[in-house]
């Protein structure tokens, strides 16, 4: 279980870094993507990592109890 945790935690940071550097380069990655919406997809990353990083507390720390 401890092992999942740290995979929870250092995923989190990995897609918050990915997310903002596509937020920071938008325009960049738009050309390349075309139709796709870039800032549509990067704030899905970052929100899913952010959800990851909650998830990684509250296995490790517990609910509060």
């Amino acid at each position: 279980m401890a092992a999942l945790v740290n995979i929870l935690f250092w995923l989190g940071i990995v897609g918050l870094v990915d997310g903002s550097l596509g937020l920071l380069f938008l325009e960049k990655w738009q050309k390349m993507a075309g139709t796709w919406d870039i800032r549509k997809v990067a704030l899905i990353e970052v929100g899913a990592a952010w959800a990851v990083l909650i998830l990684h507390y509250l296995l490790k720390f517990g609910f509060g109890y």
